[in-house]
């Protein structure tokens, strides 16, 4: 049953991790700071470890060679294996753990998960950005032929734009004659403060190892090596007061800029019944892709994808946030490819590719429009292949 969400301060958001969701911290840990035991990873803390190693070994010439040449694949492998060799586990204390679904020992380096205190969480600013982002997809999608227009423009001014396709970049242009920009650059940081994200904390992480399918590093179709994953695990679910609408500042944000239209534009997204609206519309819309990707080009095996597609559940949406994720550039190369595809294909490399076409089409492996954007990334353990950082968020009362 449909909630009556325009009393905005009594509801609470429940959400649901659907499937692994990474957000990095942009650290590495080496594949030695963890080990396994039955379907469990214990992570330790790596000065402890070094503490447990004899000096003996910390001071031989191999050792050492390793260590300084960490970032080259073959000498790390070695350093993993001398100190997974040297280090007695059970004088120290695992950190924390997780979940482990493989038989096979950690080889692989790992890409951490954010934590505080060494509990994972989705931090309120990835929430909040994420649903600015569905936002401005539907800005854009709403405004379509200016937005179209805009690239146009901007590339016949400086050639390319790839990397800088910037929605206030737009928004400035789409409304440069109402007002300053000082003005209007005002009104945007204010417009985004009116939607209050809290962080959210989990108990239970697992591991994943990651897999790039038809995404090659040579003719001989090896695929792209990638690092294992710490992520918040699937089936939990926590309820509070995590999004809100600060009510106080709509008001004062539809008062001070009553007279101007991208004021009447953009008040209406600040509430709860349009950021479900908008967010249900663009999960459904980029999933479709992805759908559709899957039944082409079998990118993956997962039937989940056309159950998340089918299924509409009142007061609530699917979300998709954190790493190896749709990220707003990629999903409005979508948003031109599925409605003015020749203009996608003419801008292609100047707009919504992140690599040139190589000259002389030397690299038969080189990215194409028609293959693009699509998940290439995927997360896997023994049972399971996940569809990554699917989330689910419920309003209720």
């Amino acid at each position: 049953m449909e909630l009556d969400l325009h009393y905005e301060d009594d509801i609470k958001t429940k959400i649901t991790i659907i499937s692994p969701v990474h957000i990095g911290t942009g650290e590495t840990k080496l594949s030695f700071e963890y080990i396994k035991k039955n379907n469990v990873m214990y992570n330790y803390n790596l000065q402890q470890l070094f503490s447990c190693i004899p000096d003996k070994v910390l001071l031989d010439y191999r050792f050492l060679s390793s260590l300084y040449n960490s970032s080259n694949g073959s000498k790390r492998d070695e350093l993993n294996k001398v100190l997974r060799n040297h280090i007695d586990y059970t004088k120290s204390t695992p950190q924390y753990q997780l979940r482990a679904d493989f038989e096979d020992d950690q080889i692989k380096n790992v890409a951490v998960q954010v934590k505080s205190l060494n509990k994972p969480y989705i931090p309120g600013s990835s929430l909040k950005g994420a649903v600015m982002n569905a936002i401005y997809y539907d800005f854009i999608r709403n405004h379509f032929n200016s937005f179209c227009k805009y690239i146009k423009n901007e590339v016949k001014k400086n050639n390319r734009l790839k990397g800088k396709c910037n929605i206030d970049d737009f928004l400035l242009d789409y409304y440069q004659f109402e007002c300053s920009r000082s003005d209007f650059v005002e009104f945007i940081n204010l417009f985004a403060s009116c939607f209050m994200f809290a962080d959210v904390f989990f108990d239970n992480l697992v591991l994943v190892h990651a897999e790039r399918n038809k995404v090659y590093i040579d003719k001989k179709s090896v695929n792209i090596p990638i690092f294992d994953f710490e992520c918040i695990d699937a089936n939990q679910e926590f309820t509070g007061n995590i999004i809100k609408i600060d009510s106080r500042k709509r008001n004062c944000l539809k008062e001070k800029y009553q007279n101007f239209k991208f004021c009447d534009d953009l008040i209406e997204y600040i509430s709860i019944n349009k950021i479900i609206k908008v967010c249900r519309n663009y999960f459904k819309e980029i999933i479709g892709e992805e759908k559709e990707m899957e039944d082409v080009n079998n990118y993956y095996n997962m039937s989940c994808i056309k159950q998340m597609y089918e299924e509409v559940i009142p007061n609530s949406f699917y979300m998709r946030i954190g790493r190896n994720t749709n990220y707003f550039f990629k999903t409005i190369s979508y948003l031109i490819k599925k409605n003015n595809y020749k203009l996608y294909e003419d801008y292609f490399y100047k707009v919504f590719s992140l690599k040139d076409k190589p000259k002389n089409n030397k690299n038969s492996f080189y990215t194409k429009p028609d293959l693009m954007p699509a998940t290439r990334t995927f997360y896997t353990d023994d049972y399971y292949d996940y569809y990554p950082g699917v989330i689910k968020i419920e309003f209720i009362k």
